[in-house]
């Protein structure tokens, strides 16, 4: 299949229709239908949009969406709008009630396009012979009754013109009583300027994604249905278990296994806790007006519930105690996993880890982890290269785009624990972990037992010449730099279906930085950026709070639901420098190389925040921008549409213009196709395609999650890059 064929309102949308909405007949409305109930003509009722309607289908949320289409060589019939649960007669879904371009070719009289033809001729031009698009249902504050917006293809270069006849032909022929309608634009060169005074007259509001977003009350940010207790506004986070059903004001920025997650304020979809319920199936949801004295709430405070988070609505009702244990086991009755290790002792720089086949990097995650093998990964010439590699991205663009350094294998961690000086660690580690796996703990006493153990990693002994053997590798990889940072690369971390986000701890340190005598090390807070760090900042110290890091409480629970077995966790290390010894962080921003919510949106989510507060656990009070970068074809240009400005102080309001500008965001989206494009030639479970198509197919079962760090000098550094399966 060509790349060309997958655009974003023209990508397979499949829904089978619920018997109880009686999809299968349509009599009713047989005077609106043609073609034997692919398409209707008019839309005069909720019950035949609902019909027509495929479930799950939105822009950005999920909603219920039909899509129509505009014949312009002359037809006189203005409008189709298409039957997305429309059945041949052997029972099956045609493509005609999935794509835009197949409904038009079974549909429209004397049209011979070509796939390419007909998006060229629909989305790249104002002299337009089609016109394609979707009504997408949104329910703003808090209604019952649908807002029916009108929109286009992000990267649809639809004229004003062009823009307000296809609105007057929506209002003419969608007569539902009462409907509500609104032009919501999905792109920024989807304008209104000269329009707008019509709009207005003919009842239609004139909307963006943003102020859609902003005025929706509920957001279905993960399906699905969990049973669990009720904690409105939790005093203490750490006391919840996976039998939990929390309520936030905001979601604090480390989170355990809960059963499901609502918060009253907007949540960044690409936070750790998001990315995690997506990829663990838990369901997560904003509700703007939640709280102890919300009335469906409010009655079910601690006590065993149902709840059922949809597309449109969620619910809740009561359960019994038996049942949320009963459910929590059969989650949790699986196997235990063991996870990959091979020793080695050889401390490798990400330069020198796969030098001629990019795909050997993969392979060596039983070795450094998933993050340092990643990072020799994108380091490969084919990838993303040094400056001195000729052809490669970072030569082109004068800057090496990952960071110099080098992987500390697992086999460091092991020999850390094994020696005969920490036998005392050895048993504590053994006793945690056989209550653990045995299911003895309570999220009590497991978090004083893991804190006990941390600190006895603190205070443990460094096996002689494992130190001095990281500095003289540090000295060789990273010449004249003295500030660096330690990076967890445990097994457990970035490994299909577990992404293991947040879980572990890194830390700075300075290479000339003196230890304690007794080589004791203490957890405190860094008075610069009050990010927790290890005190002295020695390379002792970071290995070690990054090994204790391992026994985090939150990352134990994680590992137990996932059924990893504890007994095979290692920490390997993925040492750079630190991000801004090359001139100060101007933004931090995350990169999904997927339109995270929907399955019909071709392209990739951008989360920026400015400076260096995290996108993936932000400061309370702050969010960041959200942005679309939606593209369908190599060869045509991205659409960044903006469906939130960043907050980046508490209270002060959000930003009118984006953290980067349009030439960042270029630039991070050329480094990020390239790595997708790498990594599925690399990885044959990634996707199974042509990799061309990997990046357009917004039906791909695996995305990757990149982190980076913009400079003031315009530099990008990409931190990691993990494999995520959520949608």
């Amino acid at each position: 299949m060509s790349a060309r064929v997958v655009i974003a309102f023209c990508v397979a949308l499949f829904a089978v229709c619920p018997a109880e909405l009686g999809c299968a007949d349509l009599s009713s409305q047989s005077d609106n239908l043609i073609e034997g109930g692919l398409a209707a003509l008019e839309i005069d009722s909720r019950e035949l949009f609902e019909k027509l309607a495929y479930a799950d289908g939105g822009t950005v949320l999920p909603g219920k969406t039909v899509k129509f289409v505009i014949d312009r060589r002359g037809s006189d019939r203005p409008i189709f709008y298409q039957n997305a649960n429309f059945t041949d007669p052997d029972g099956s879904t045609p493509d005609a009630a999935r794509y835009h371009y197949n409904f038009s070719k079974r549909l429209l009289d004397n049209f011979s396009e070509s796939i390419a033809s007909f998006n060229d001729k629909t989305y790249w031009t104002n002299d337009k012979k089609y016109i394609a698009g979707t009504l997408q249902t949104y329910f703003l504050n808090g209604s019952d009754e649908p807002l029916f917006g009108i929109q286009f293809y992000p990267q649809d270069v639809i004229s004003e013109g062009v823009l307000l006849d296809t609105i007057k032909r929506v209002v003419d022929t969608l007569t539902i009583p009462g409907a509500k309608l609104a032009f919501v634009a999905t792109g920024p060169q989807q304008t209104t300027a000269t329009i707008a005074g019509e709009l207005q007259s003919l009842g239609v509001a004139n909307l963006t994604l943003d102020d859609v977003l902003g005025d929706i009350v509920y957001l279905p940010w993960n399906q699905g249905e969990a049973w669990g207790f009720l904690r409105i506004f939790p005093s203490d986070p750490e006391e919840l278990s996976a039998v939990d059903i929390p309520v936030f004001e905001e979601l604090p920025i480390d989170l355990t296994v809960v059963a499901a997650t609502i918060t009253k304020a907007f949540q960044d979809p690409t936070s750790h806790v998001n990315l995690k319920s997506k990829e663990r199936d838990t369901p997560n949801m904003v509700l703007r007006d939640a709280g102890p004295t919300h009335p469906e709430l409010s009655a079910f405070a601690d006590k065993p519930v149902h709840l059922v988070v949809g597309v449109e609505d969620w619910k809740i009702e009561p359960s019994t105690e038996e049942e949320v244990y009963e459910k929590l086991k059969e989650k949790m009755s699986g196997p235990w996993t063991a996870l990959p290790y091979e020793a080695t002792d050889t401390l490798a720089a990400y330069a020198q880890m796969c030098t001629s086949n990019a795909a050997a990097c993969l392979g060596l995650t039983k070795r450094y982890g998933a993050k340092a093998s990643n990072l020799g990964f994108m380091t490969n010439k084919n990838v993303l290269g040094r400056t001195s590699d000729a052809g490669s991205l970072s030569s082109q663009l004068g800057y090496n785009i990952v960071p110099s350094g080098f992987g500390v294998p697992l086999k460091f961690y092991r020999d850390f624990v094994d020696y005969s000086a920490n036998a005392a660690l050895r048993s504590q580690i053994d006793e945690l972990v056989d209550a653990e796996m045995a299911g003895t703990l309570s999220p009590s006493v497991r978090r004083v037992k893991a804190e006990q153990l941390r600190e006895a990693f603190y205070k443990a002994t460094i096996p002689p010449g494992m130190v001095d053997a990281i500095k003289s590798r540090m000295g060789q990889t990273m010449p004249g730099i003295t500030k660096f940072k330690v990076r967890s690369s445990a097994n457990a971390e970035d490994i299909p279906n577990f992404d293991g986000a947040g879980l572990y701890n890194s830390y700075s340190a300075k290479l000339n930085e003196a230890d304690n005598p007794d080589g004791s090390c203490v957890l405190g807070v860094d008075p610069d950026d009050g990010e927790p760090e290890m005190q002295p900042k020695t390379v002792g110290c970071a290995l070690k709070g990054v090994f204790a890091s391992l026994w985090n409480k939150r990352a134990i629970e994680e590992r137990s639901y996932a059924r990893l077995d504890h007994r095979t966790a290692l920490m390997a290390l993925a040492v750079v420098p630190k991000y801004d010894l090359e001139a100060p962080i101007a933004a931090n921003s995350v990169v999904v190389s997927r339109v995270i919510n929907t399955d019909a949106v071709s392209g990739y989510t951008f989360a920026t925040q400015v400076g260096n507060n995290k996108v993936t656990n932000p400061l309370p009070g702050t969010l960041a921008e959200n942005v679309i970068a939606a593209f369908s074809e190599a060869n045509i240009p991205p659409s960044f549409v903006i469906t939130r400005h960043a907050t980046p102080v508490a209270g002060q309001g959000e930003l009118t213009t984006t953290v980067m500008t349009e030439q960042r965001m270029l630039e991070m989206l050329r480094i990020t196709r390239t790595v997708e494009y790498r990594y599925c030639q690399a990885s044959p479970g990634y996707y199974s395609g042509n990799c061309t198509m990997a990046m357009i197919d917004p039906q791909k079962p695996h995305s990757l999650d990149f982190e980076f760090k913009l400079l003031e000098n315009g530099h990008f550094s990409c931190k990691q890059v993990r494999e995520f399966s959520g949608q």
